[in-house]
């Protein structure tokens, strides 16, 4: 966005709003890609490994650490001393923002290096309609759990 566009969102759109706004753009363009496409996929999908495994670790290795300055960025910004990303109250953004980070559970990434933002992502996974939207999700997360347990005790 063009600093003289921001500018003017800063002064026309209310703080929450603009806070709202900024927060599902940041998801959208960078946290999806970097979670998703730098970090989880190329460890779940053969279609998102690069040509060589050594090639594709690197990628996974740049982006948890770029993952970690996100959520670093996340929870010192957005949550600070608030409950949920906009402030007080529970907006469509804490409801993106965190089932684009619970895509992490697959590979069983643990926030607790984030407590606030792990606690967050408790409350956001504990509204009304969590687990009933998020059905597929949950039963991918429990065959990658079975894979990986027949994984450990095979070897």
């Amino acid at each position: 966005m063009e600093p003289l566009l921001i500018n003017l969102a800063i002064q026309i759109i209310p703080d929450n709003d603009f806070t709202c706004y900024t927060c599902i753009n940041l998801t959208f363009f960078v946290l999806h890609s970097v979670v998703g496409y730098k970090y989880l996929y190329p460890q779940l999908l053969e279609r998102y490994h690069l040509s060589s495994e050594t090639g594709t670790e690197e990628l996974v290795e740049k982006g948890l650490a770029q993952a970690s300055e996100l959520l670093e960025a996340i929870e010192s910004f957005y949550l600070g001393e608030n409950p949920f990303l906009c402030g007080a109250e529970l907006t469509v953004a804490d409801s993106y923002v965190a089932t684009i980070l619970c895509q992490a559970e697959w590979v069983e990434f643990d926030f607790k290096l984030w407590p606030r933002l792990s606690e967050w992502l408790l409350r956001v996974k504990g509204q009304e309609h969590w687990n009933e939207v998020h059905t597929m999700h949950n039963d991918c997360a429990k065959k990658l759990e079975k894979v990986a347990s027949i994984d450990y005790e095979s070897s």
